[in-house]
C-alpha cells in the first residue's frame, strides 16, 4: 500500500476519533445545560465527519477502497487456508 494511502487512512481514523470526542463533549455540555457549547461541539463534529466522508469518497473514486477490500479478502482467505493445513 502506498505511503500516501496509509497516511490518508491514519488521518481518517484520527478525524473520526476527534469527531466522536466532540460528540461526547457535546453530550456532556448538554447535560449541564450549556446548549451553546453543545451546539458548537456538534458543529465541530459535523465538519470533521463531512471532511472524512469527502476523503472516503475520493478514495473510492480512485479505486483505492476496492484495492484495499481485495487485499483484505485475499489475506483473510490465505489465513483460513493456513489454519486448515
Amino acid at each position: 500500500m502506498p505511503p500516501e494511502t496509509r497516511k490518508t487512512l491514519r488521518d481518517l481514523r484520527q478525524m473520526i476519533s476527534n469527531a466522536r470526542a466532540y460528540r461526547r463533549l457535546a453530550s456532556a455540555a448538554k447535560e449541564q445545560g450549556q446548549l451553546h457549547f453543545a451546539a458548537r461541539h456538534i458543529g465541530d463534529a459535523l465538519v470533521l465527519e463531512r471532511d472524512a466522508l469527502d476523503r472516503l469518497n475520493a478514495l473510492e473514486a480512485s479505486g483505492t477502497l476496492i484495492a484495499i477490500e481485495a487485499l483484505v479478502a485475499s489475506a483473510t482467505s490465505y489465513a483460513r487456508e493456513r489454519r486448515h493445513v
